[in-house]
C-alpha cells in the first residue's frame, strides 16, 4: 500500500473549493487503497486563522485523517501529538530541505515560522519513511526535482499523485548487492563493498536511515583502476549525486 502525505493546502483547497483531485486520494484511503496522513503541522497552519469558523471546519476536517509526527520544534509542536525529539541524522537533512525550499533564511527563526512549519511537513514524510508528498505548494512544486535528488522526496500535486500510484503498482525489483563501506568529500565517491555482481550501466537504490538515492552505475573502479564490472567480494569507488553514509544498503534495480 502506497504511503501519502498530504500538505494542509491541499484540505484547505478540498473543503473550500470542493477540489476532487483531493476528494479522490480521500475516497482511495477510505477504501483501504492507500494510506493518508496530515503531519502535526497542519494543526499549527490552521490555528493561525482569525475567522473561528472557518478554523473550526479546517481542525475538524484534519481530525479525520490520521497524523504524522515531525521533529519537535519549540513554539509551534504540541508535545502531545507524535512530535518527537531530533538527533544529528534528522538535523543534517533538515538543513538540506531548507536550503532548498528556502536558500535566503537569515535571522531570528520567529521572523520566519510559517517557512519552517513548511519545512516541518516535508521532514515529517520524510522520517515516516511515505511515499508521495501531495501539496499544491508553487515553491515545494519547482523543487521538486532537486528535492528529490538531496533527500528522496517525490513531491506531486492531488492531480498526479494518482497516476503516480498507478505506475507504482508495477514495483521495480530490487536485489541487494553491497553495503556503503566508505565516503569521500572531494571527489564525491562511495565506498562500496559487494556482495553480488555490478556492472557500468547497472541502476542502484542505495538506501539508509538518512539515505534515499537511485542512480544509474556510470563509472567504477578498483584500486582507482577504472573497470566495467565487479564481482561479489571486491571493494569498489563509483561517483554518487550526494551523501552516502557507512552501511547503507546498496541494491541493484531490475525489470
Amino acid at each position: 500500500m502506497k504511503k501519502v502525505t498530504l500538505d494542509t493546502n491541499c484540505l484547505i483547497r478540498y473543503k473550500e473549493k470542493d477540489d476532487k483531485h483531493v476528494a479522490r486520494l480521500i475516497q482511495l484511503a477510505k477504501k483501504g487503497k492507500i494510506s493518508l496522513r496530515v503531519t502535526t503541522r497542519g494543526r499549527s497552519d490552521v490555528e493561525g486563522d482569525k475567522n473561528k469558523q472557518r478554523k473550526q471546519k479546517m481542525l475538524n476536517e484534519l481530525s479525520k485523517l490520521p497524523v504524522l509526527g515531525t521533529g519537535g520544534r519549540y513554539g509551534v509542536s504540541y508535545w502531545d501529538g507524535g512530535d518527537f525529539y531530533v538527533g544529528e541524522d534528522y538535523i543534517s537533512v533538515e538543513e538540506k530541505v531548507k536550503r532548498c525550499l528556502f536558500p535566503n533564511l537569515r535571522g531570528e527563526p520567529s521572523k520566519f515560522v510559517r517557512k519552517l512549519i513548511d519545512v516541518d511537513h516535508l521532514m515529517g514524510h520524510l522520517w515516516g519513511k511515505r511515499d508521495y508528498f501531495v501539496t499544491y505548494d508553487r515553491n515545494f512544486l519547482r523543487k521538486r526535482d532537486k528535492l528529490y535528488t538531496i533527500c528522496g522526496a517525490v513531491v506531486c500535486t492531488p492531480q498526479e499523485c494518482p497516476k503516480k500510484i498507478e505506475e507504482g503498482g508495477v514495483q521495480m525489483a530490487e536485489k541487494e548487492v553491497g553495503r556503503v563501506s566508505d565516503f569521500f568529500a572531494r571527489p564525491v565517491v562511495a565506498g562500496i563493498e559487494l556482495t553480488a555482481p555490478l556492472k557500468v550501466g547497472d541502476k542502484i537504490h542505495i538506501k539508509g536511515h538518512t539515505t534515499e538515492m537511485e542512480m544509474v552505475v556510470e563509472s567504477m573502479q578498483i584500486n582507482n583502476v577504472d573497470v566495467k564490472e565487479a564481482k561479489p567480494g571486491d571493494a569498489i569507488g563509483i561517483k554518487v549525486p550526494d551523501r552516502v553514509r557507512r552501511g547503507d544498503q546498496v541494491y541493484k534495480v531490475t525489470e
